[in-house]
């Protein structure tokens, strides 16, 4: 949770104000509700930088392994977004630490949900995880009379989340590093229609959003057995290499990718989602690469 190396602790809850802080008990939870909840700050004291960042994360991670809390946090420019989840009354009661922290301005709770055990947790073995945020200027975020709008932000997170969290559990094993030189290649590129319209309609069933974030895993965990090398464009698209002498493995690839929307399509049982689909293009390109991702 947000924090700094300035903090005062009381009862091992970090927070500057000390009259502010509620205490947590890391006492059984079994059989106790849990509870998700998202939020977004501005920070009071302006851009959030890589030490305050660290700081953060540094205190969050063991506070929140004791109580069970697991979580995702990230920074954009000078704003915090952070989806927490865990045993309900330890969620409220951080919380309620949080909107009373002097350091925090703005806070705006944005969704909450109730849920039943450890295997709905969106974030299961993320005590607290930080993703990299989104080149939103403070400017986009603020009315004319510098009112705190924050559903666009958090519309916006919504829809890239998803696709980040799927990459991000690959990363470490799926490096894509195209050197400099010329080099021949298949290159697939995957977009998905409308899928902001689909990303809202799954936020609203119980259960869909889980579903998208494991359709867009096992899609790229398909791309990397079938030898190819993707790039997130943006939150709906995707280009994939494959090396020339393997562009039976691009044909391939695509046709397995249509048979997992089907399957998604099938698991979200919902008659809209018959209209989501995905526009499928390949083609042999020779160029002079210098990429790292």
């Amino acid at each position: 949770m947000p924090s700094s190396s300035s903090s005062s602790t009381r009862k091992g809850i970090p927070s500057r104000n000390k009259e502010a802080v509620k205490t947590l008990s890391a006492s059984s939870t079994s059989n106790k509700p849990m509870l998700r909840l998202h939020y977004a700050s501005r920070s009071v004291s302006g851009f959030i930088t890589e030490q305050l960042r660290d700081c953060i994360l540094q205190v969050a991670v063991p506070m929140n392994q004791k109580f069970r809390i697991t979580g995702v946090l990230i920074c954009v420019k000078d704003m915090f977004f952070q989806i927490i989840e865990g045993p309900k009354q330890h969620v409220e009661t951080l919380y309620e630490n949080l909107q009373r922290d002097p350091r925090h301005g703005n806070i705006t709770k944005l969704e909450s949900a109730v849920f039943n055990g450890d295997s709905e947790r969106m974030f299961p073995g993320w005590n607290m995880k930080h993703l990299d945020g989104m080149s939103w200027s403070s400017d986009d975020l603020t009315n004319s009379t510098g009112k705190f709008k924050v559903q666009e932000a958090f519309s916006a997170l919504k829809n890239m989340i998803a696709t980040v969290l799927a990459t991000e559990h690959l990363k470490k094993t799926n490096t894509v590093v195209l050197t400099s030189k010329d080099m021949e290649h298949i290159v697939t590129m995957i977009d998905f229609m409308k899928y902001k319209r689909f990303l809202h309609f799954l936020h609203q069933i119980e259960g869909g959003y889980p579903l998208l974030v494991k359709f867009v895993g096992d899609m790229l965990e398909m791309i990397k057995k079938e030898n190819g090398q993707y790039i997130m464009l943006m939150e709906s698209s995707v280009m994939v290499f494959f090396p020339k002498e393997k562009a039976e493995r691009s044909l391939m690839a695509a046709l397995q990718l249509l048979n997992m929307m089907n399957l998604f399509r099938k698991n979200v049982n919902r008659e809209e989602m018959d209209a989501f689909y995905c526009n499928i293009g390949v083609t042999r390109v020779s160029e002079t690469f210098e990429f790292i991702y």
